[in-house]
């Protein structure tokens, strides 16, 4: 996948699980309700717009919700070499909370 093919798929599944319009979701992040239609029809994104963006939905993921494997990758990828990754923790669900 292109680094626009994987930014156009985490923004349609965060639309989907938020029940936002890709509209708002791209004027939130670019300041223009079209972006991700005309990315959709071949416009270019630079890489420093492109990294924000990608960061917004890192830092926007609802938190109940599990990160689509394309957008894990994307971390994984982009993660800042002279910081160290933490170590992961397994999500747990409400119902592990009340039990």
């Amino acid at each position: 996948m292109t680094e626009i093919e994987v930014l156009l798929d985490v923004a349609t599944k965060y639309c989907e699980l938020t029940g936002r319009s890709e509209a708002r979701v791209a004027t939130v992040i670019f300041n223009h309700g079209r972006k991700f239609d005309l990315l959709r029809q071949g416009r270019d994104l630079g890489t420093k717009t492109n990294r924000r963006a990608m960061s917004w939905f890192v830092e926007n993921w609802p938190s109940a919700a599990e990160m689509p494997a394309s957008l894990c990758k994307w971390i994984s990828d982009n993660w800042p070499a002279d910081i160290d990754r933490p170590t992961p923790t397994p999500v747990h669900s409400r119902k592990d909370e009340v039990a």
